[in-house]
């Protein structure tokens, strides 16, 4: 079980993966309109006032270049026998734990209770103690999915090119970084 969370990659064909990692972003995106979530940067998750159904799709499409491009580019540098279908999978089926949070602004929850924390900012005790908790678990939910997600972008990533060397690692952490500047620099300039 721990390998089909962590490390779907070293076990499954890559036609397999593919096409999760595709189902993955369809669902993602759609769930991402109804429950108002924009995916603006390759680590970044929004909850907004209202989405229109395009604009989480528009999100995931950049996000997706940003990153396949940058890291196909780095694991051709690590392993020249790379495949970008690999790359692509990784980086489509890495994504799944970010599209699970979405279910977090069910009746825009997370993002109405988000705008009162900011409202309350200077007065903190004037908070039900309800609502941070809750705020709290939210909180450890997605630095949990986060984990989730970076555990299998990485994993993906080293199985897909041989990565072993502690400079290759170094440059795959700073490929992450720079794919999500791209990402936020692209979505930035789309006209929405």
């Amino acid at each position: 079980m721990k390998k089909l969370l962590f490390n779907p990659f070293a076990t499954h064909p890559d036609n397999k993966l593919l096409f999760a990692g595709l189902l993955s972003v369809v669902t993602g995106s759609i769930l991402g309109w109804l429950f108002n979530a924009r995916f603006d940067g390759v680590l970044d998750l929004h909850f907004v006032p209202e989405t229109t159904w395009w604009q989480p799709f528009a999100d995931n499409v950049v996000n997706v270049f940003s990153a396949v491009t940058l890291l196909f580019i780095a694991g051709k540098i690590i392993n020249r026998k790379t495949r970008i279908t690999d790359i692509l999978s990784v980086v489509l089926l890495a994504r799944t734990p970010l599209y699970l949070y979405t279910f977090a602004n069910i009746n825009s929850y997370t993002y109405n209770a988000t705008e009162v924390l900011l409202q309350a900012k200077d007065n903190i005790y004037a908070l039900s103690t309800a609502l941070l908790i809750i705020q709290l678990v939210s909180a450890l939910v997605v630095l949990a999915l986060v984990f989730w997600y970076m555990a299998l972008l990485y994993n993906g990533f080293r199985v897909a090119t041989n990565l072993k060397k502690g400079s290759q690692i170094a440059g795959y952490i700073a490929t992450v970084l720079i794919a999500e500047i791209l990402s936020k620099i692209l979505i930035s300039v789309l006209p929405y």
